[in-house]
C-alpha cells in the first residue's frame, strides 16, 4: 500500500462519513483502528510460516475494512462536512504511515502461500467507496 493510497483511503473515508445512524467520526476512527491492526499483523510476517499464520487475521481485517467502506458509502456529507473531517483527522494520518512501510516490506518477501497472497491483495485493495 503506497502512502498516496493511505491518504486517499483516509480522505475518502473522511469525505464520505457523516450524519445518519453512524457518524463520520466513528467510521474514520474505525478505519484508523483497522489500519493499525493490519500494521501489527504485517509486522509479524517474516517468512512463509509466519505469513501463513497471519492469513486469518489479515482476512478478518480486510473484511472489517470492506464493512467500514460500506458504512462510509451509506453516509452523505456536504462539501463543508468533508473538509471539516479531513482537517480534524489530518494529523492522525501520519500515524497510519507505518502501514505503507509494512506493506512494502512484506511485498518484498515474495511469500508464495496462495491464501496469504489472496488475503494480502484483498487487504491492499480494500478502499471505502467514493
Amino acid at each position: 500500500m503506497r502512502p498516496r493510497f493511505l491518504l486517499a483511503l483516509i480522505c475518502s473515508t473522511a469525505a464520505i462519513c457523516a450524519g445518519c445512524g453512524d457518524s463520520g467520526d466513528r467510521v474514520v476512527q474505525d478505519s484508523f483502528s483497522s489500519m493499525k491492526d493490519m500494521t501489527n499483523v504485517l509486522k509479524t510476517v517474516k517468512d512463509e510460516a509466519s505469513a501463513k499464520a497471519a492469513t486469518p487475521q489479515l482476512k478478518a481485517i480486510a473484511n472489517r475494512m470492506k464493512d467500514i467502506g460500506k458504512r462510509a458509502e451509506a453516509l452523505k456529507l456536504t462539501k463543508e462536512q468533508q473538509e471539516a473531517l479531513g482537517q480534524k483527522y489530518a494529523s492522525q494520518m501520519m500515524e497510519a504511515m507505518p502501514l505503507a512501510a509494512e506493506m512494502m516490506r512484506v511485498a518484498t518477501l515474495n511469500i508464495q502461500d496462495k491464501d496469504f497472497q489472496d488475503a494480502f491483495k484483498g487487504a491492499s485493495d480494500t478502499k471505502p467507496a467514493q
